[in-house]
């Protein structure tokens, strides 16, 4: 076994010290690709195998079996494929898997074809929260969710917010239709000024007559909050990262014989601890002995549109088809 790492950014160093508290992983089958001569030379000199290049990995015959492609957005899909190539058939791939739509859908074929495992590492599916979250629904009595909001700070529709984009379509069990996004785009990426953070507003129109609504701002340091809406009830994802469950009092719902009314005062009726863990260990399981992969490309693809769509959006000012649009180009990761 060839374990393979790519990228020993602030996301790859956590993979790499996880890889090494997994058995039958060392640093006789652990491989580094990492492009700064700095990081590779420390590595070096603390006993890890490293290269600057995934082409390096073919001169010393080194065959990758599982592979951890953590490096910028932007390369996610030239690295993989370039793996791949090399005879590696399982990955994992950090999130956004790519900057451009016509790339990962490249890269989806060609798994296809080659029955390439591949799993993206989405936080919400990795704790089961959609999952959690349809149980309180379903005790509680909400019915179906009619929409989602996301609310946030700087926390970047693309490096944070698309793990609730995520969310978004597994709890309102849809895909986007279309988006009119009014997008915050600011250079303030501290790993590179090139990759952009997204702020701003968007709203989707999802396939089965539910909505999200995003508004996040470049300007303030909020942590997500998400929040899962019902006809008389909300179930939130709140800034301490707990599930609450409110529901509308029942004398209300007597007085309006059940109708939606302009005001319907929600009182909380369960307020359950999610437990914040780190999932990485749990998607290099899934690397290593998953049999079907947690998040595969065909999930990931949902939010990815959502994300790429709203870009475009913003790039031409109008609505935009989520299934039917071409790249923007804007480097996110």
């Amino acid at each position: 076994m060839n374990i393979i790492l790519v990228g020993h950014g602030s996301i790859g160093s956590i993979y790499k010290s996880f890889l090494m508290e997994t058995k039958g992983i060392n640093k006789d089958n652990l491989h580094i690709i990492e492009t700064k001569k700095i990081v590779r030379d420390k590595l070096i000199s603390e006993g890890f195998k490293c290269y600057s290049t995934i082409k390096s990995l073919n001169k010393e015959n080194i065959v990758p079996t599982h592979s951890v492609v953590a490096n910028w957005g932007p390369d996610h899909v030239n690295s993989a494929k370039q793996l791949i190539k090399l005879g590696c058939n399982r990955l994992i791939i950090e999130k956004p898997v790519s900057h451009r739509l016509d790339e990962f859908l490249s890269l989806k074929k060609i798994s296809s074809e080659n029955n390439i495992y591949v799993t993206v590492h989405h936080y919400w599916k990795l704790v089961e929260c959609g999952n959690a979250i349809r149980k309180i629904q379903i005790k509680h009595d909400l019915g179906k969710p009619v929409g989602v909001r996301m609310i946030a700070g700087a926390a970047c529709l693309s490096t944070n917010g698309i793990h609730d984009l995520d969310l978004c379509c597994d709890v309102l069990d849809s895909y986007p239709e279309t988006v009119l996004a009014d997008l915050q785009i600011d250079h303030i990426n501290p790993r590179d000024k090139s990759l952009c953070y997204v702020g701003g507003v968007a709203s989707f129109k999802m396939a089965n007559d539910t909505f999200t609504h995003v508004s996040y701002t470049n300007k303030n340091s909020q942590t997500s909050r998400f929040e899962a809406i019902y006809k008389h009830g909300i179930i939130e994802i709140d800034l301490n990262g707990k599930l609450i469950c409110f529901k509308r009092k029942q004398k209300d719902l007597d007085k309006s014989q059940g109708l939606v009314t302009r005001h319907g005062l929600l009182e909380k009726r369960e307020e359950i601890p999610f437990e914040e863990i780190d999932t990485i260990p749990l998607i290099i399981d899934d690397l290593l002995h998953g049999k079907t992969p947690k998040v595969s490309l065909n999930r990931s693809e949902k939010s990815l549109r959502m994300l790429l769509g709203a870009l475009k959006s913003n790039a031409e000012g109008k609505k935009v088809d989520c299934y039917n649009f071409e790249d923007s180009g804007v480097r996110i990761s």
